[in-house]
């Protein structure tokens, strides 16, 4: 427990003192291959999506988790990514990556959701706005024994446990938007936020794994 204690404070406090993306990456790279993201599969999202270019979309067809009969699809890359969504059973998720967009630009959160909140605040980190990032189990199981660090084993065993990112969690999506945004004035690249869940990514698998 001590050793994943002195990891978790000596990969934030890098981050704390990182001025670039660059310096972002150098930390990542001291993880093992077998922890970090693979970029190839998840590169950087360069465009960003606003709400007025949903507006075509039917808000029934959303509601009904995209209905392959109703949707009308003109491109070939539209039918393309459509028919892998659909092949990985992924349509559902979509209403929830569409309400995070809406919100994100409305300036609220839906607290009340019960589900989904990975998928919903991957929608409001493709707003671009600031301090809207990627989360996942991984990340914020990093931030959260970060910001545990000092309770005691028990304490620290369960979150190193987390699975999966529900209600009772979203004070910890809250927190850590706030510290991203804390870092703000450290960086003049934008997206910055995209290399530091890497970095999170990596420390929370690797956390996880050494206390197995």
């Amino acid at each position: 427990m001590d050793s994943i204690k002195e990891d978790v404070q000596k990969i934030f406090k890098k981050i704390s003192k990182a001025k670039s993306i660059k310096d972002l990456i150098d930390i990542e790279e001291s993880f093992d291959a077998k922890y970090k993201i693979k970029v190839e599969k998840n590169p950087e999202i360069s465009f960003k999506i606003i709400k007025s270019e949903l507006d075509s979309i039917d808000s029934e067809i959303i509601k009904k988790g995209f209905s392959f009969d109703k949707i009308k699809l003109k491109t070939p890359l539209e039918k393309l990514f459509y028919a892998m969504a659909w092949k990985q059973g992924d349509l559902p998720k979509l209403k929830h990556i569409v309400q995070g967009i809406s919100d994100s630009e409305n300036d609220v959160y839906d607290e009340n959701r019960n589900s989904g909140f990975v998928f919903y605040q991957f929608g409001r980190y493709l707003t671009k706005k600031i301090g809207e990032p990627i989360i996942d189990q991984h990340i914020l199981r990093s931030f959260i024994v970060y910001k545990q660090i000092n309770k005691d084993k028990e304490v620290i065993n369960n979150y190193l446990k987390l699975e999966s990112i529900s209600k009772k969690h979203i004070k910890w999506i809250k927190e850590y938007k706030k510290w991203l945004v804390s870092l703000n004035k450290n960086f003049k690249e934008d997206n910055y936020t995209y290399y530091i869940d890497r970095v999170l990514f990596a420390l929370g698998k690797s956390i996880k794994k050494n206390n197995e």
